[in-house]
């Protein structure tokens, strides 16, 4: 508890953050030296508060993986779950989609279907003496449209 002034009970936000502005710290002091020789770099590897920093990180190491580790578990689950969801929404999509077919499109279309019927019925009881007279209504029937309907 006495390394680094008790900073491993301050928490594990407050101690990484520490440590990175202290090494961050390190690494400016180490390279604003000049004359940077083999010696000055173990005198500097070799400092007190570099070693605590050094056992500070082995120390929260393993509670970093364990969140590293519970982090990605419950982002496996949140997946999972949003994969289920959206099964179960595309289900009720696909069984509305059938019901409104069923019971709302099937009926349509054969009502449809009986009055293309009765028009068609109700054309071909036009007599052909009718339709000599009237000038409108033979062009109307020499037109593709009306033929295509009647067959």
């Amino acid at each position: 508890m006495s390394l680094a002034s008790g900073k491993l009970r301050l928490g594990l936000i407050q101690t990484e953050t520490w440590l990175l502005s202290f090494l961050q710290s390190f690494i400016a002091k180490f390279y604003a030296t000049s004359g940077r020789t083999l010696q000055t770099r173990k005198d500097f590897l070799n400092d007190v508060d570099y070693q605590n920093a050094g056992w500070i990180n082995y120390l929260i190491k393993p509670m970093l993986t364990d969140l590293v580790d519970t982090y990605m578990d419950a982002g496996t689950d949140y997946l999972s779950d949003q994969y289920t969801r959206s099964k179960i929404k595309f289900g009720a999509f696909l069984l509305v989609l059938g019901l409104l077919m069923l019971f709302v499109l099937w009926p349509y279309l054969e009502k449809l279907k009986q009055q293309i019927f009765r028009t068609k019925a109700l054309l071909n009881m036009i007599p052909m003496a009718m339709l000599q007279k009237n000038k409108m209504l033979k062009e109307s029937f020499l037109s593709k449209e009306i033929l295509e309907a009647l067959k």
